[in-house]
């Protein structure tokens, strides 16, 4: 039998107290053998009990856990000084606000890249949290990508290959650089990682699209394996998570081709129809008799105000000339 290879998950943290816990639980309910696995936490100098949640969970384990510092606080460049010092064959990037559902996670990403050698990175599904609020599961669970303007501009995966194993259902995906992915369990390969090792900052949607850009690029999904994403409890919080997104956006716009740069004219498209509601609202009807799922019907609202906020936010954006870093 081939011996289990090393993985290396990477978790940036900035005051996670509340969410790393359950994060890290769900890593060491995993049936992968834990001396295979190592967790780095890239710490942005939190004030809270983070690193004593951290310290407290890793007493008795046989999963290496080690932190590292990022003094610029930003996930992006956490993720960079982590991945410095990761010595897994494989990388799975992991939010504290994840909690791995399936015990069989790892092994299914590793199973699904060993039988599609030709794809770079595994991509968990997002999963609706049991009595989670509905606006968390319909932002995670119905749209993956947790935004409805970004979910509408981008372009999907097209499926090119399935094969079932073991009940498992596996699909490989061929992916432009106009759909973000890399993130919330997302497993990558460790070589295909190496041109991006030792920069300043991992962005996660950038180097998918670099990937892309460069050859045809695949990804594996299983049916059903992932991770519930606990991404926000409140409209208001969204929104400040938005407000976050449009800087970083920005940002990185001013230094490089992002994802959005390769979606043409979807991403006006996705604006001006999500503002004028009429369409958003068709389609979330749609899609929750389509779906059979009353989350859809969240869809028109949200996508709504996310329009409008966004505008705004690029206006003080632009005229604030603020940057995130």
């Amino acid at each position: 039998m081939k011996p289990a290879a090393r993985v290396s998950i990477v978790i940036p943290v900035l005051d996670a107290e509340a969410l790393l816990g359950d994060c890290l639980e769900s890593i060491s309910r995993q049936s992968y053998p834990h001396e295979q696995i190592e967790v780095i936490l890239a710490d942005g100098g939190s004030s809270d009990g983070t690193l004593r949640v951290a310290n407290r969970w890793k007493e008795g384990r046989r999963i290496a856990l080690r932190v590292v510092a990022n003094p610029r606080r930003i996930a992006e460049f956490g993720k960079a000084e982590a991945l410095k010092v990761a010595t897994g064959e494989f990388i799975a990037l992991v939010d504290a606000d994840n909690r791995v559902r399936d015990p069989d996670w790892m092994i299914t990403a590793l199973t699904g890249l060993e039988l599609f050698p030709d794809a770079f990175g595994f991509e968990s599904c997002y999963l609706p949290i049991p009595g989670g609020s509905a606006l968390n599961n319909y932002l995670t669970a119905c749209l993956h990508i947790s935004d409805p303007l970004a979910w509408a501009a981008a372009i999907p995966p097209r499926e090119i290959a399935d094969i079932t194993v073991k009940g498992k259902r596996f699909r490989k995906h061929l992916v432009s650089p106009g759909y973000p992915c890399g993130a919330n369990g997302f497993v990558y390969r460790r070589a295909v990682l190496e041109p991006f090792v030792g920069g300043e900052t991992f962005e996660e949607a950038v180097v998918p699209m670099t990937i892309a850009r460069s050859s045809r690029a695949f990804i594996v999904t299983a049916d059903g394996v992932g991770v519930e994403h606990h991404h926000v409890g409140s409209t208001r919080e969204f929104l400040r998570k938005r407000s976050k997104i449009a800087l970083k956006s920005h940002t990185r716009r001013q230094e490089r081709d992002t994802w959005i740069d390769w979606t043409g004219a979807r991403l006006y498209w996705a604006a001006l129809t999500h503002m004028m509601i009429v369409w958003p609202l068709a389609y979330s009807l749609v899609m929750a008799v389509r779906r059979r799922s009353a989350l859809w019907l969240l869809h028109a609202p949200i996508g709504f105000v996310s329009a409008w906020f966004y505008l705004f936010c690029w206006i003080r954006i632009r005229v604030g000339n603020r940057r995130a870093w």
